[in-house]
């Protein structure tokens, strides 16, 4: 029946669920490639393992069925030992295992899909083991495991000096720990839940453990299957989770496993009181919340200080809730001794249960002896008789069908405890001296039967059958099992009435104490409720009357009246509060008057600013006096700021010869373009006294700029305060004589030779500072070139500017690149290429520096 209705939950779910919606081309795959081979371990329950005509069913097969009805693929299944089935998928055998637990190693041959079985792994040691109580308690002991499985990897880690038990299947996990030959094991809950009900196995318990959370199975697809894994996917995903939970629910019980505890009595409010007494009480303590509120309010309780009411209220709420702590102590207290009685009723009901079982399967084995004369019987008979003495162990959860068990099912089902005789057991029960007395009378009428059972033993031993068989079936023998029957039926009557009378006792004092818990409790309530009036009044009220104000005057409304509370802490921060708010509208006055002067003087400075960079860019040669000497050029001039510290300047000395000046000025912004002034203004003076009857040497200007600025600005004295002066380099060309001539402070030249860009890195050295060394001379660098020459300089403002994943700077291997990618493009076209490269590669990071970019081609002229 639970599989039929599993196959129609199946089918309703086939009709109505969400079809996976494939791809063309994952149709057609399926097409070409209908059947998929899958295998399975067999001995994994519920998730996969064989029924009785060694077909696979569980959990995984569920899934299976589901996928083959939603994919159209056909499953061909191959199952066997996981072992096997692993090494096979592993060389490329199988093309999807359907219940894998995830395992690093396991990702070189396959590709997992999201989980679909959740798994809670357990501890499970023997019933009688006392030695193992918690995870920390397996250092040093035997665990099992299924060779091959990897349950037990994430726990061995964690685990000092443990011995590995390796067996086949999971039966063999239970058979090694119920054997000795293991302590314990770890494992689903959900798998040993399913065979222990399977098999109807008793004596095993469970112990939770948290080193690992909870692990989960997957379906795990063959490598460089992309393919297949869409497909599979899409189908899972189509399956919704209350289909995943009735296929769960189908194949599990966790319950089988769980320890039965003793039923502790259900309390209700039902039968605690009545309408009337319920309506009776409300109406006190309403009247009691009234009153409490007038006379609080009459002894001044609205004027007290915020800490001292604060106080008063902790200690009242720390006293009511050590009060109910004490009242619930008691009340678990009454349930507890409940619960005892209940458990010791179903010990001592178990114990006489336990005498008429073995008096009726000794009556019935004594008698098959006689009747059939099979000794096995007469093992049996006498093997009871040693338990029931103590000498031989006492099998855990003994019934009738136990003889009729195979031997090892049996020592499954019922494994051996400890040697315990009747007299022990009963010893150890509470029973009164009145219901000892009947176990004693029950006791000496079993002696009485007994004897005449060994009488049937002795005479089958000297062949006379017949005559043992109508002496156990004699009237005296019938009347003598009525005698043991008898006191035993007066026992279970006895005891039943005396602890009927115990538990209602019990059930009384419970209700008492659940009456005070909840006199308590509406009193708490009540008291609360009066709290929360005081608060309200004193606290919440006057705080959202200054909120409101704090609002209004947030708004630039008209605030609210000025009102008077309670003389507390938040009534003297009401007045505080006003006072402040007239101090704030005096310094506010106050404040905009100094704004309205800070921004006209910040508009003047503004002004100024902009006039100067009128100044400035004055001083920037033109381009059409610039194109007219060279081929083609471009001329990047970026300040960082409105006016900056770059400046380049051009002079044509004659048709044939000019001079270019490319400098980057100590700082930018207003103080760098200070100094391009200065600069400019000694520029102006060595082209004042360039003597043409002389070889133009850039290396001696920059000596002579030197000097200058150092002297200018009195920077060659000790005492100088300013540290100023620049970098850059100077140019001198001649188109006639096909030959530049180059010196550079800190400025390197690129230039084009042979089709490759090359460097002149230029002289180390800066122009003008406090410790440049006045007497230092620069070089000059001179090439000679053929039809054309292409150059280019750049200040620091280029080559720093920061960006890119990691925030370096630019820097002169990336620009050289660029150039080498772009010189040979019209320049105009390069100036853009730079132009957007520096952009892109500075991203959201802030201009660092100027920036000037010169770059030209010369021709040189026909002679």
């Amino acid at each position: 029946m639970p599989l039929l209705l599993l196959f129609l939950l199946l089918l309703q779910g086939t009709l109505y669920a969400a079809q996976p919606q494939f791809t063309q081309e994952e149709r057609t795959w399926i097409a070409k490639h209908p059947r998929i081979s899958v295998g399975s371990g067999d001995s994994w329950a519920p998730f996969n393992y064989l029924d009785a005509q060694g077909k696979l069913i569980g959990i995984t097969k569920s899934y299976l069925e589901l996928i083959e009805q939603r994919s159209g693929l056909k499953i061909d299944l191959h199952t066997g030992a996981w072992s096997a089935i692993y090494e096979r998928f592993k060389q490329g055998g199988l093309d999807l295992l359907p219940a894998a637990l995830y395992s690093k190693e396991r990702e070189a041959y396959g590709d997992y899909l999201p989980p679909h079985i959740k798994l809670r792994d357990f501890i499970f040691v023997r019933a009688d083991n006392t030695h193992i109580r918690s995870f920390d308690d397996l250092h040093g002991k035997t665990l099992a495991r299924i060779e091959g499985y990897a349950v037990l990897d994430p726990y061995l880690p964690h685990l000092k000096e443990v011995k590995i038990l390796e067996v086949n299947n999971t039966l063999e996990l239970i058979s090694a720990v119920y054997n000795a030959q293991a302590d314990a094991f770890l494992e689903s809950q959900a798998t040993i839940a399913h065979l222990l009900r399977e098999n109807r196995i008793t004596g095993l318990k469970s112990i939770s453990q948290s080193v690992s959370a909870p692990t989960t199975a997957h379906f795990l697809v063959r490598k460089n299957s992309p393919m297949l894994y869409g497909i599979l996917k899409k189908t899972l995903e189509s399956i919704d989770e209350e289909e995943r939970e009735t296929i769960y629910r189908q194949w599990v019980d966790l319950e089988y496993v769980t320890e039965p505890q003793p039923s502790r009595p259900a309390l209700s409010f039902k039968g605690l009181f009545t309408l009337e007494e319920a309506l009776t009480v409300i109406l006190l303590f309403s009247a009691l919340a009234a009153l409490l509120t007038l006379f609080l309010g009459r002894w001044g309780i609205m004027e007290m200080r915020l800490k001292t009411f604060n106080v008063l209220i902790i200690v009242f709420e720390v006293a009511a809730m050590l009060f109910m702590a004490y009242l619930l102590i008691r009340l678990d207290r009454s349930e507890r001794a409940m619960a005892d009685a209940l458990k010791e009723k179903m010990q001592m009901l178990e114990a006489i249960q336990m005498l008429r079982q073995r008096s009726t399967d000794l009556t019935h084995f004594i008698r098959s002896y006689t009747v059939t004369g099979d000794e096995r019987f007469l093992r049996q008979y006498e093997t009871i008789v040693k338990i029931g003495e103590g000498e031989l162990p006492r099998p855990i959860g003994y019934e009738a069908i136990y003889w009729d068990l195979d031997p090892t099912l049996r020592s499954l089902r019922h494994p051996d405890g400890a040697p315990k005789s009747f007299d022990t057991i009963i010893d150890a029960l509470p029973f009164s001296d009145h219901e000892r007395a009947q176990i004693i009378e029950a006791r000496d009428q079993a002696e009485t039967l007994s004897f005449k059972e060994m009488q049937a033993i002795i005479l089958m031993r000297q062949g006379a059958r017949q005559e043992a068989i109508d002496l156990l079936h004699h009237q005296e023998y019938y009347g003598a099992k009525h005698q043991i029957m008898l006191p035993l039926d007066r026992l279970i009557t006895m005891l039943k009435e005396r602890t009927a009378s115990q538990i209602e006792a019990l059930e009384m004092e419970v209700q008492a104490n659940f009456h005070q818990l909840l006199a308590l409790v509406l009193a708490f309530l009540t008291a609360n409720g009066v709290i929360y009036y005081l608060l309200r009044t004193k606290v919440s009220q006057p705080i959202s009357y200054l909120t409101q104000t704090i609002e209004a005057l947030r708004l630039n409304r008209t605030p609210a009246i000025k009102r008077t509370f309670h003389r507390d802490e938040i009534g003297m921060m009401i007045d505080q509060f006003f006072e402040m708010h007239k101090t704030i509208q005096n310094r506010t006055a106050q404040l905009e008057q100094s704004q309205k002067e800070t921004e006209t003087l910040n508009q003047r400075i503004r002004d100024s600013i902009d006039y100067a960079a009128l100044i400035q860019h004055a001083l920037i040669p033109d381009f059409d006096t610039v194109h007219h000497f060279f081929e083609s050029h471009f001329a990047i001039w970026h300040p960082k700021d409105t006016v900056g510290g770059d400046i380049y300047l051009f002079h044509e000395l004659s048709p044939d010869e000019a001079l270019l000046m490319v400098i980057d000025c100590t700082g930018h912004g207003v103080a760098g373009a200070f100094v391009t002034i200065l600069v400019k203004a000694v520029e102006r003076q060595l082209m004042a006294n360039l003597h043409r009857d002389e070889a133009i040497s850039p290396a001696k200007m920059l000596g002579l700029f030197n000097r200058s600025i150092r002297h200018l600005l009195r920077q060659d004295r000790d005492d100088a305060i300013s540290n100023a002066g620049f970098e850059g380099g100077i140019l001198y060309i001649n188109k006639k004589e096909r030959r530049i001539r180059y010196a550079g402070a800190n400025t390197p030249l690129f230039y084009l030779h042979e089709g490759e860009i090359a460097l002149f890195k230029s002289d180390r050295h800066s122009i003008g500072y406090k410790n440049s060394d006045p007497t230092y001379h620069f070089s000059d660098f001179e090439y000679c070139y053929n039809e054309m020459f292409v150059f280019y300089i750049t200040t620091d403002g280029y080559l720093d500017q920061s960006g890119g994943p990691k925030g370096f700077s630019f820097g002169k291997r990336r620009f050289m690149e660029l150039l080498r990618t772009h010189h040979g493009e019209p320049f105009a076209d390069q100036q853009e290429y730079l132009l957007d490269a520096l952009h892109t590669y500075q991203g959201a990071n802030i201009r660092n520096d100027d920036i000037t970019v010169f770059g030209a081609r010369i021709t040189g002229v026909s002679p």
